[in-house]
């Protein structure tokens, strides 16, 4: 087989030329004309290209020395525009070439060139042996170690640019791109189509002319559309071609819009309005893991081969610092953690999902035979280490060493870094979280459940029937059960952080979780229970025509409205809370430990004649009272804590 091609034009042949000048004359001529041509006229090919130009360049990286030491390169500065304009050329010319600036033998800078202006050079047995650039008249050669080379691949070519999204889309960019230029020029002619005037009469080529400039003056551009005209000589109009709706269908120019995409592996969701599709968040994820990421890969590589590591250095994008990957990751996470604290994975079953190591059982706590058990609570060094804790695990380093920290803390910390963030898991040890703040928290949230449901509630009333509550009583089951475990989670830990007492974090947040799930299934009855009653009562004065639909509406206000959303709040998080006290003191007790528990109002004009007499009080006085600890009636805010005997 011949490795020449020959050459044809319209007087036969012209010359011959090797594959190798094929393929270098076939990728400048799409490189350097179609390719920008299609960059600079077609909307879709620009939004992808500036897409994931702006993806790669906005990738966070990092410089490593040998030793794997993050390091700051004098250099890296200029890095991230850098990134982008290599990018942008493998999308358009399949090709990057970065010019290494050299003082000496010491590099001092990346210098982009423009692909369109490169040239490969190669050698029939040496391979790739220079780039040549071609610019203001004047040509550059470069010996192969000057310049940093990326390309993308090409089924015919190993030296050469590769094949670029831009090309393989070029196909469908000239079709929009003729299309818009036909459209354009239609309206620039008034928006009339090509009209051919016929006559049976004679004319003479004066005469036709004479028509034909009439013609242009009359009807000719924008600014003379929609004039009358009136033929004579026998003329008529005949329009030429087909309507412009049947040259351009609808469906035409959304196949080449999903041509563009796919060449560029866009989600075509990033091209257009996203909000109208609900499968936008994961279209993002999918153009990261399945465009940017492989492609980062590719530019990675190429820069630690011919840069980095001749340098010793290693460059590394950090794919975990992306936030469409932080938000996927969190909410893998907190699925882990649901299916965790539902008890259907063990604690070390959920530490293997998240990529986190298998911990050994906790050493067990001496009982009070072996020996008096020392309290351990948080000091205010501990709580420091604790805060420099919480702002390292925020830039992404979740280990950390501390001699003051108690042992039982470290543990529960680091189990609750891996599902929530640094803030929430270090919270109830530093005295930072606060029930208030929870039943804030929860109360939006009951109350935005409410408001979602109480049109269809109220008009399914106006209209007489007894509405389906099923789908409210789901929303609020979810919202109480998350908001409980929360909680009484958060709250037992508060209070062994304040005894200084150890406890097992793993068994707290199984036994919390059993607890809420128990509970909110028996409330969310009571209130289901205690709904459905007032709303007979309003179907029942609508259907005997005391009220109409706008007054139903008012009567079930109150029970589906903040006002109810914040009582249930104070007093379910109260009684959580309450829970967390109940299940730390069955601890103390099991270890022999000697405590005072003692009732604690709120201590303000708002406490009331129920709890007002308890305060400060011991649990054979309370418990006598009121049976147990708060809450005492609905919007209890009292607490019991507890002190050493």
């Amino acid at each position: 087989m011949s490795d020449r091609f020959w050459l044809y034009g319209g007087g036969g042949p012209l010359r011959a030329i090797t594959v190798e000048e094929f393929l270098e004359a076939s990728a400048s001529v799409v490189g350097t004309r179609g390719v920008a041509q299609a960059y600079a006229a077609v909307p879709w090919v620009y939004r992808c290209v500036q897409l994931r130009v702006a993806a790669i360049g906005g990738l966070p990286f990092k410089i490593y020395n040998s030793a794997g030491d993050e390091i700051d390169w004098p250099v890296a500065p200029a890095l991230s525009p850098i990134l982008h304009r290599i990018e942008f050329a493998l999308c358009l010319y399949g090709a990057s070439y970065l010019l290494k600036l050299r003082r000496g033998r010491q590099l001092t800078g990346l210098q982009w060139l423009n692909p369109a202006t490169v040239t490969v050079k190669r050698d029939a047995r040496a391979g790739l042996v220079g780039f040549e650039q071609t610019a203001g008249g004047a040509t550059t050669s470069y010996r192969a170690d000057d310049i940093v080379y990326h390309r993308t691949l090409h089924p015919q070519d190993d030296l050469g640019p590769g094949i670029a999204p831009a090309a393989v889309a070029m196909h469908a960019a000239r079709l929009v791109s003729n299309t818009a230029e036909y459209m354009a020029r239609f309206f620039e002619q008034g928006a009339i189509p090509a009209v051919l005037l016929t006559t049976e009469q004679q004319l003479s080529q004066s005469d036709i002319e004479q028509v034909k400039s009439w013609w242009e003056r009359t009807f000719g551009g924008v600014k003379r559309a929609w004039r009358t005209g009136i033929l004579g000589r026998g003329l008529k109009p005949q329009v030429i071609g087909s309507p412009l709706k049947d040259m351009v269908p609808a469906d035409l120019l959304a196949n080449m819009r999903q041509q563009i995409a796919v060449a560029f592996g866009v989600p075509q969701t990033l091209l257009e309005d996203a909000a109208n599709y609900a499968t936008a968040r994961e279209h993002r994820l999918s153009f990261y893991y399945e465009t940017v990421f492989p492609e980062a890969d590719l530019i990675a590589s190429e820069l630690n081969q011919q840069l980095f590591a001749p340098l010793g250095l290693e460059f590394a994008f950090d794919y975990g610092a992306v936030e469409a990957v932080q938000q996927d990751e969190a909410t893998k996470a907190q699925a882990i953690v649901q299916l965790y604290q539902m008890g259907i994975i063990s604690r070390n079953e959920a530490r293997e999902q998240l990529g986190l190591p298998v911990e050994q059982p906790p050493a067990a706590e001496p009982s009070a035979e072996e020996g008096a058990i020392e309290p351990e609570p948080v000091t205010p060094e501990a709580a420091k280490d604790l805060a420099r804790w919480r702002r390292k695990a925020e830039r992404g380093d979740t280990a950390f060493e501390s001699e003051v920290i108690p042992g039982w803390v470290r543990r529960a910390v680091a189990a609750r870094l891996a599902s929530m963030s640094p803030a929430e898991a270090i919270a109830p040890f530093t005295r930072a979280y606060r029930r208030e703040t929870a039943e804030a928290k929860l109360q939006k949230r009951m109350a935005k459940a409410f408001e979602d449901h109480i049109d269809d509630i109220a008009r399914e009333v106006a209209e007489g029937a007894m509405p389906e509550l099923e789908g409210l009583n789901k929303d609020l089951y979810g919202i109480i059960l998350s908001a409980l475990t929360d909680a009484t989670i958060n709250a037992l830990m508060a209070r062994a952080s304040d005894v200084g007492i150890g406890v097992d974090y793993d068994k707290v947040v199984t036994d919390a979780s059993a607890w809420a799930r128990e509970y909110a299934g028996q409330l969310i009855k009571q209130i289901d229970d205690t709904q459905r009653q007032h709303v007979r009562e309003v179907v029942a004065q609508v259907a005997n025509g005391e009220i109409d639909g706008a007054q139903a509406k008012e009567l079930l206000a109150p029970m589906f409205g903040d006002v109810r959303a914040q009582t249930i709040a104070v007093t379910e998080l109260t009684r959580a809370e309450s829970q967390a006290h109940e299940m730390y003191v069955a601890e103390l007790n099991e270890r022999g430990v000697e405590i005072n528990e003692r009732w604690l109002t709120a201590e303000d004009e708002k406490v009331c004649d129920i709890c007002g007499p308890l305060d400060h009080t011991l649990r054979d006085v309370w418990q006598a009272a009121v049976g147990g600890p708060p809450p005492a009636h609905p919007n209890c805010r009292c607490q019991v804590v507890i002190e050493h005997a």
